[in-house]
């Protein structure tokens, strides 16, 4: 029996049955039969409903947008903290201004030192040894140089992407008990300079602070001692900055069986590693600051650094360490280090002309070494057991040879700000990751490197330059650009085809089969992602209401838990009645009768019989299990992948989900062969779906997008979903989304 249309459609015009497919429809109060609600809907529940979605959707936009009010991040600093610089190009007004002490194009140099601590032994002999007067040399007794020398020459703010090597010898005998070893980075200004001038200067460090040591004496070290130190030095250290290289990660025991005691599980899960890559940033700031305004900022750092304002009457005071301060930019910009200058200058009273500068922001980028670029140190802090045999395959050395990998780059304010914004928590090595793990992790960071935005990849750029001059630059380049582009792609086509199925108000050239099909399969495949307890692990790290639920808004709208809703609100034509069609106080749930092109269309699906359907099904399974298709890499992985969640073999659970996708969607290709009507998404997501493939594919493509080691593997099922997303490209092509009017149900359909 063929359902009647109501009266009221009956009278509607032939052009308001002209569809767009997913788009429109005849009027809702034509096609709305007598609403028979499943149950009635309370409204402060749907309203309440409407608002949690709301929160999950507005929330971290409006915290992004608090977070730029609040930092003025559109222009950072504000604005009103320069002047114009063509106002004092030269001349006596150069006081009224604060300058910075290095100019686009003035020369200098970057010095490294590496600190190491000193043995029991080497304080011994600077108390008793050698110096019977007991004048204990305090500069060298707690650490010492044991590199120090020039590795940057003649650079300038307006260079970016500078690489260098440098090697040295580290004794592994301190690094059984001690935990001490930094790098120093410091600016030598090249002459003539504003730092020739210098006759004083004030730090934001608290002058009860003691700083450790920036430069070796003599400098370079081992060089005969020629000249003295000045007083000049004392600002260019003021502004100098240190990092650490040691971190702590876990290794493997070597012990047989389980014969080690707990505290040396400890030691053996905080073993040192000596961090071989560093990448320092300098703010490329250049504008004049009033004088006036940067004073008062400069004296408030000042007085509140070091968390001296809450240390103000306490003892703690003057014992205050370098870890009490912490840097910024976004407090601290260039406010640290002003350097008062006498110029010379005939017209002035005495000769000289009092001018000031502000010293550059000199930093290092957080989490920019990566698990590769992470040495264990050859020592050995475990103890067995009395009556366990030691282990054989121990590697110990009296001394480690280090190459120690260190970039350059002057990036703008805002950049430097969005550099500061990447988590600071290091990565942590497993000793149980595989090699395809510890690979992506390293190119992740190079990744983040890039986007914050520094270069990482220092082996395959030097390389690259010497042969394509800057092609490796472009290259990382691209690799960042290209891993965020997929994601983004990703995430585009999954919010379009979402949207796709909620503006659905009409079912023609739907195939409703293969879409309740698809939306079993795509049930069942996201209860089991939902099921992972990696999933909801990154809500246990954060605190407070707000962020998590910023965290589980983004994981389900990342999942896609409502599409299979939306889908089968589509397919079944359910609709919210409105009180005043539905009657009662509240809105309820109806159901809405099929127009004619909507029984067409379901005429034509019904041609198929229901055994070419389970064909179907069973024809894409059997590819899956017995050809073993998911087994099988066009682009296998480099590096072994036997490492913990890297199995590659796929469940049989798997296997049926993605049968049953696959076999939805498949059916609705054919009826849009029948009807000659692209339908089931927008063309757009389709556009977009093929552009996140091609970027897919060109990860495969060392030289485009990154290195092969990490090149994501491709197995022929993903092509088999490419031939059908290369369908719906020629369908969307070939077919319009609009069906016509003088499509008759009854005409010989065409062949699959």
């Amino acid at each position: 029996m063929v359902e009647e249309v109501p009266a009221s459609a009956s009278k509607l015009s032939t052009n308001s049955l002209n569809l767009p497919a997913g788009l429109s429809g005849p009027p809702k109060n034509a096609r709305l039969t007598k609403p028979r609600c499943l149950r009635r809907c309370d409204l402060i529940l749907a309203t309440s409903l409407i608002t949690l979605a709301l929160f999950f959707i507005c929330q971290p936009i409006f915290a992004l947008f608090r977070w730029m009010e609040q930092t003025n991040f559109y222009s950072y600093p504000p604005l009103r903290m320069f002047v114009d610089a063509r106002e004092y190009g030269t001349g006596t007004n150069r006081s009224d201004v604060v300058q910075p002490l290095l100019g686009l194009n003035d020369k200098f140099d970057i010095a490294v030192s590496i600190w190491q601590e000193t043995s029991d032994v080497e304080r011994r002999e600077h108390l008793h040894g050698k110096n019977r007067l007991l004048v204990i040399d305090w500069a060298n007794f707690f650490e010492k140089a044991i590199f120090s020398d020039v590795v940057f020459r003649g650079v300038r703010l307006s260079d970016t992407e500078m690489f260098t090597n440098i090697t040295f010898t580290i004794p592994t005998e301190i690094l059984y008990t001690g935990d001490m070893l930094r790098a120093s980075f410091v600016i030598l200004p090249h002459s003539p300079s504003h730092i020739d001038h210098y006759y004083n200067h004030t730090s934001w460090y608290p002058p009860q602070l003691i700083r450790p040591r920036f430069r070796s004496v003599p400098f370079p070290l081992g060089s005969p001692m020629k000249t003295p130190r000045r007083s000049a030095d004392d600002a260019l250290d003021s502004f100098a900055i240190s990092t650490s290289l040691l971190e702590a990660h876990e290794i493997p025991s070597m012990c047989p069986g389980a014969t080690r005691a707990s505290y040396y599980k400890q030691r053996l899960k905080y073993h040192p590693h000596i961090v071989t890559r560093t990448n320092v940033r300098i703010v490329r700031e250049t504008r004049l600051y009033n004088r006036t305004t940067y004073l008062a900022m400069h004296e408030e750092l000042r007085r509140t650094s070091c968390g001296q304002l809450e240390n103000l009457d306490h003892e703690d005071n003057l014992f205050l360490q370098p870890k009490d301060c912490h840097r910024w930019y976004m407090l601290n910009a260039n406010y640290e280090t002003l350097v008062q200058l006498a110029v010379p200058d005939s017209s002035a009273v005495g000769g000289f002309r009092e001018e000031s500068a502000y010293a550059p922001y000199m930093d290092v980028l957080a989490n920019a070494a990566g698990p590769k670029d992470l040495v264990p140190v050859l020592i050995d802090r475990e103890f067995c057991g009395v009556d366990a045999p030691d282990p054989t395959n121990r590697t110990l050395a009296d001394a480690m040879n280090i190459t120690y990998h260190i970039s350059y780059s002057s990036v703008t304010p805002r950049m430097f700000l969005l550099g500061e914004l990447q988590p600071t928590e290091r990565v942590r090595v497993h000793h149980t990751a595989s090699e395809l793990e510890r690979a992506r992790e390293h190119d992740l960071a190079e990744v983040y490197g890039k986007l914050y935005p520094c270069c990482l990849r220092f082996q395959v750029e030097i390389c690259s330059q010497q042969v394509w001059s800057g092609t490796g630059t472009t290259k990382t380049r691209i690799h960042a650009g290209g891993s965020r582009a997929r994601d983004v792609t990703s995430v585009l086509a999954s919010l379009i085809y979402s949207t796709y199925w909620a503006t659905r108000t009409s079912t023609a050239g739907i195939s409703i089969p293969g879409t309740l099909v698809y939306v079993v399969g795509y049930i069942l495949d996201k209860a089991h992602l939902f099921s992972r307890p990696s999933v909801w692990a990154p809500l246990g790290k954060l605190n407070g209401v707000a962020e998590k639920a910023s965290m589980l808004g983004f994981v389900i709208v990342r999942g896609g838990p409502s599409l299979p809703f939306l889908m089968l609100r589509a397919v079944l034509r359910v609709r919210v009645v409105s009180p005043s069609n539905g009657g009662g106080w509240g809105p309820c749930l109806g159901w809405i009768k099929a127009t004619h092109q909507e029984r067409m269309s379901a005429r034509l699906d019904a041609r198929m019989d229901w055994r070419w359907k389970c064909g179907i099904f069973g024809a894409v399974f059997l590819a899956y299990s017995a050809l073993g298709l998911d087994e099988r890499y066009l682009f296998p992985h480099v590096l072994p992948a036997h490492g913990i969640g890297e199995l590659s073999d796929m469940s049989l659970f798997n296997q049926f989900t993605n049968t049953l996708k696959m076999s939805g969607l498949i059916m609705q290709l054919i009826l849009n062969r029948r009807l000659q009507v692209f339908s089931g998404r927008y063309k757009t997501s389709v556009v977009v779906a093929i552009a996140g493939r091609v970027l897919r594919y060109a990860a495969a493509v060392p030289w485009i997008v990154g290195p092969a080691e990490v090149m994501p593997r491709l197995s022929y099922v993903a092509v088999a979903w490419d031939v059908i997303l290369v369908i719906h490209c020629w369908q969307t092509l070939m077919y319009s989304s609009r069906i016509p009017d003088d499509k008759d149900p009854e005409e010989p359909s065409s062949n699959l």
